[in-house]
């Protein structure tokens, strides 16, 4: 944004550069012909500079969106890690019972509501 500050606060002396050359043709000056081509070859290099600022605007803007998105991916994969853990658990040998199976069921069903409720914001957001 400094940059386009930069280069967009100059705009008035280009503008300016236009008027003295009108004026310079109107006034019939000599060599006019030449003052009247190089304004147009300094307002074409403008021109070029404007766009390039517009390209680089653009670019700038899909590297921050990149950048977002590579920020939730890692987001997600933290939270992956972390509730991978959880998921394997070593219960599932000592369930001989079905009191000890329920209570498994159970931690299961809590673990998925909470990746349904800490990812699916983000998941969705990255699709």
């Amino acid at each position: 944004e400094a940059i386009s500050a930069d280069i967009l606060a100059r705009e008035e002396r280009f503008h300016d550069l236009k008027n003295m050359c009108e004026e310079l043709v109107r006034e019939n000056y000599h060599g006019c012909e030449r003052v009247q081509t190089k304004e147009r070859e300094v307002t074409q290099r403008w021109q070029d500079l404007l766009q390039l600022l517009d390209r680089h605007r653009v670019n700038l803007g899909m590297l921050c969106t990149l950048m977002s998105m590579l920020r939730e991916i890692d987001t997600v994969m933290t939270t992956i890690t972390d509730l991978e853990v959880d998921f394997q658990s070593g219960d599932v040998a000592g369930c001989g019972h079905l009191l000890g199976v329920e209570e498994l069921l159970q931690k299961h069903s809590l673990l998925e509501l909470q990746v349904t409720v800490a990812m699916g914001e983000s998941v969705r957001r990255l699709s």
